[in-house]
């Protein structure tokens, strides 16, 4: 009798497992594609006459765009190790948000267009990280997950 109460829990958690399997590759494929979309808003948008004019002011805001590029990847990074671990809905659209704003941003600003928006764009998206990664919980667990596994793997 022990044996088949053991087999229907092993089952039970064996489609609690598919079950976030699945809502991990469901974010985490919506996460590339919205990125995909808002870095190609830009293409669409005509530059600003006054920066492609002055080529000086020009490689100063692609310069800008790069520094921008090295708070996207490790927050999109992060985004993603998230996405890896059981996530509620509220935090998945804020993380995904963020994320997808912060794609946006600094497409704008690579791309010479709309250069104070962009730039509004993205320190409110990093206020509002910062803050979400702070009231969630599960954040924080699974980073120490992630690198307990990636100890455990190397050892």
């Amino acid at each position: 009798m022990a044996l088949v109460y053991e087999s229907l829990d092993q089952t039970g958690r064996d489609q609690k497992a598919a079950t976030a399997a699945s809502q991990s590759r469901r974010l985490r494929l919506g996460m590339i594609a919205a990125m995909a979309a808002a870095g190609a808003v830009p293409f669409l948008l005509p530059a600003q006459a006054n920066y492609v004019a002055d080529p000086e002011l020009a490689f100063l805001m692609k310069a800008m765009a790069a520094l921008k590029l090295a708070f996207v990847v490790p927050m999109a990074a992060m985004t993603w190790i998230r996405f890896g671990t059981p996530t509620p809905s509220l935090f998945a659209w804020g993380y995904g948000g963020m994320t997808v704003l912060s794609v946006l941003s600094l497409s704008l600003v690579f791309n010479l267009v709309s250069i104070s928006p962009a730039s509004v764009i993205f320190h409110a998206m990093l206020i509002g990280y910062v803050l979400l990664a702070n009231f969630d919980d599960g954040f924080v667990d699974g980073l120490k997950r992630m690198l307990e596994a990636r100890r455990q793997r190397r050892t």
